[in-house]
């Protein structure tokens, strides 16, 4: 992913960017093997909590590669981890995020 257009130059401003990414659509992953994600029908999903840890600066106006996977999902909640790339590899931050997931 990347941000298209003209982005100030501020750290906290791609820290901001990045943290807005790592939630767009991060619990969908935890539906995927239902064939399913969070805009799907009778679908209701809320996030209960969402940590990032930032290692190295990030530039969100470059590619990043998002790297998410679902660790757990029962009883009606998801814990879903995810790790952000820069292009050469190097590891931008790692986040988690549980939710809650019911369906109709």
């Amino acid at each position: 992913m990347r941000f298209q257009g003209p982005i100030p130059r501020e750290q906290r401003v791609h820290k901001q960017l990045l943290a807005y990414a790592s939630d767009f659509s991060f619990l969908g992953t935890a539906l995927q093997p239902y064939q399913r994600n969070t805009l799907s029908s009778g679908v209701r999903a809320i996030s209960l909590d969402h940590a990032i840890w930032y290692h190295h600066p990030v530039q969100m106006d470059e590619w990043v590669l998002f790297s998410v996977h679902r660790s757990q999902r029962s009883n009606s909640r998801a814990l879903v981890h995810g790790e952000f790339f820069s292009q050469v590899g190097l590891l931008l931050a790692g986040c988690s995020q549980e939710g809650f997931i019911r369906s109709r």
